[in-house]
């Protein structure tokens, strides 16, 4: 039987420990504060910063980057197309759940990040380019909800109070309160 091939993946950035945990599950190698002088040693590099800093980031690597060398990066509202200038195999992966938003530029990147995400025991969609802000957007927003109904949950002094507020939070007649 033919062994998955196993990745050392460096990372720039601040990743989310579950997805470092999934890799390191399948298998893969995930080595942290990867000084950019060491870039070149890694089959996969992962790019866990901000949107707002992933730029500068790219510009960072930019002639750093090995031909094919896999390249990450798990900003939801920005695709591949963020990586397209350093030349390797580009991919944007968000986890939601046991969903991941995929963005890759062409079929060798799709494949790689399809396989590599289920690896992971998550499930890969594909996310077009031009639905990416609005995917950030909403998930900003249900952030916010559901950090505000764990507020209110927190407040409720008496469970009858708590038990109707679950109730109706539950509830699919929402427009009736």
């Amino acid at each position: 039987m033919m062994t998955k091939p196993r990745m050392r993946i460096g990372v720039i950035g601040h990743l989310d420990y579950q997805l470092a945990d999934r890799l390191e599950n399948a298998g893969h190698s995930v080595e942290w504060r990867v000084p950019w002088e060491a870039v070149a040693e890694f089959d996969c590099l992962l790019l866990a910063v901000s949107a707002e800093d992933l730029p500068d980031v790219v510009a960072r690597l930019r002639g750093r980057v090995r031909q094919r060398q896999i390249v990450i990066h798990t900003c939801v509202e920005l695709g591949a197309r963020a990586l397209r200038e350093l030349g390797g195999v580009a991919i944007a992966l968000h986890p939601i759940d046991d969903l991941c938003a995929v963005g890759a530029e062409d079929e060798l990147s799709e494949t790689v990040a399809t396989l590599l995400v289920q690896e992971m025991e998550l499930r890969p969609v594909m996310v077009p380019e031009g639905d990416r802000v609005a995917l950030g957007a909403a998930l900003r927003k249900v952030v916010e909800v559901k950090q505000s109904l764990a507020n209110l949950e927190a407040s409720f002094e008496s469970d009858g109070a708590y038990a109707l507020f679950v109730a109706a939070r539950n509830s699919t007649t929402w427009g009736y309160y």
